[in-house]
C-alpha cells in the first residue's frame, strides 16, 4: 500500500461496507501483502478509520509489516488503531465482543 494505491484501496474498503446488509460493525483490514507504509497511507486510513467511527463502523488492521516496527501501531496512532499478528486473532478479538457475527 502505498500513495499510488491507496485512494483504491479506501473505496474499494467503502464500497464494500455500503454494499454490505446489515452493514458490519468491524472490518479488519489484512495488511499481509505490505511491506511498510507510506505517510499518506496511513493518514488516509487513519481518516477513514475516523469516518467510519462516525457511522458506528470500526476499521481494525491486521498483519500490519512495517520495517522497524514490525506488528506495532505507528506512534501517531498509539491508542487510536485495533493492530493484530493476524486475521485470525482479529476475528477471535470480535467474536469476543457482545452481540458479534462473523460474516
Amino acid at each position: 500500500m502505498f500513495f499510488g494505491n491507496i485512494a483504491k484501496v479506501r473505496s474499494g474498503i467503502v464500497d464494500l461496507i455500503e454494499a454490505a446488509d446489515p452493514k458490519p460493525r468491524v472490518v479488519v483490514v489484512n495488511l499481509t501483502a505490505t511491506f511498510g507504509m507510506t505517510l499518506p497511507s496511513r493518514d488516509t486510513l487513519n481518516d477513514l478509520r475516523e469516518e467510519l467511527a462516525g457511522q458506528g463502523v470500526e476499521l481494525w488492521f491486521a498483519h500490519l509489516r512495517a520495517r522497524q516496527q514490525e506488528g506495532r501501531v505507528p506512534p501517531e496512532f498509539e491508542g487510536q488503531w485495533r493492530v493484530f499478528p493476524d486475521v485470525d486473532q482479529a476475528v477471535h478479538a470480535f467474536q469476543d465482543e457482545p452481540g458479534a457475527s462473523v460474516r
